[in-house]
Order: C-alpha cells, then sequence, then structure tokens
C-alpha cells in the first residue's frame, strides 16, 4: 500500500538524510551471515563519520572484528 506522505514532509518541515554500509559477496563475505555483519559494521562506521555517508565493508575507517 502506498501512503502520502505527511504535510509537514511535502512542505519541506522536515530534513532527512541517510547512511548506508555496503559489503560485497566474495569480497566481504561468502554467505549471508558474513554479508550482513560486513554491512553493518559498515553502516556504523559511516554513521560514525557523519550524516549522509556512504561505506563500503572494505573501507579503513570500518573497524576490524574483534577477537572473541
Amino acid at each position: 500500500m502506498v501512503r502520502q506522505l505527511p504535510e509537514c514532509v511535502l512542505n519541506g518541515g522536515v530534513r532527512l538524510s541517510t547512511s548506508a554500509g555496503v559489503a560485497t559477496l566474495g569480497e566481504d563475505g561468502s554467505d549471508v551471515e558474513s554479508l550482513l555483519i560486513a554491512a553493518d559494521r559498515a553502516l556504523h562506521a559511516a554513521k560514525t563519520a557523519g550524516r549522509a555517508r556512504v561505506v563500503a565493508a572494505g573501507d579503513p575507517i570500518v573497524a576490524p572484528l574483534s577477537a572473541a
């Protein structure tokens, strides 16, 4: 179902930004679970770096996995 945006959004009363974490099959993981973990880590790095960012899992700003 498609809903109409609220009036405050249509009139410019709300500002939105998007951050994204990106992972690539083969390069950042070989299965769904490893890809989701890599993308989640990249998303966390994007949010930490500021608004409106896209960060790839292989970027240097993504923290390495800690040994557990």
